[in-house]
């Protein structure tokens, strides 16, 4: 019988705590919102079509995004940018991440609601603070 050796860490190195699979793909824990697609019990499968948009409003456990396509008019030969709003379900593990300007991406699922057909699958990219339009002081007559 052939016996393996188990390698010790050495003194005052803290052992290495294991993580699910799960927890290694959000960063995070776990959530208790049964419609995540991570980590849910309802187990939403994102499947269909993906939009990547800026958060226009952050309502409690959904968002509204926005963006813009290309319409062609055949008449004129040419082509028109269109609006279009899309409601998606927000999980409580982004909820903090997430806010108004941001642009994310989220994606098909089954339907949740009558307007909710979409699921917050991550956050591309967060609004630069800097950014920000500041009003500023005209100079006048003082």
């Amino acid at each position: 019988m052939v016996t393996k050796k188990v390698k010790k860490a050495p003194k005052g190195v803290p052992p290495v705590q294991k993580t699910s699979a799960k927890a290694d793909k959000v960063g995070k824990v776990s959530c208790n919102d049964k419609f995540c697609p991570i980590h849910g019990s309802k187990k939403l499968k994102m499947r269909g079509r993906t939009f990547d948009g800026v958060v226009i409003k952050k309502l409690p456990g959904r968002v509204t995004i926005q963006f813009e396509r290309m319409l062609r008019v055949p008449k004129y030969e040419r082509y028109e940018k269109r609006k279009t709003k899309l409601h998606a379900r927000l999980p409580d593990c982004m909820k903090n991440d997430v806010a108004v300007g941001d642009l994310i991406q989220i994606a098909e699922t089954r339907p949740i609601s009558k307007m909710i057909h979409f699921v917050v699958s991550k956050l591309i990219k967060a609004k630069d603070v800097a950014s920000l339009d500041v009003p500023q002081e005209k100079g006048g007559k003082k």
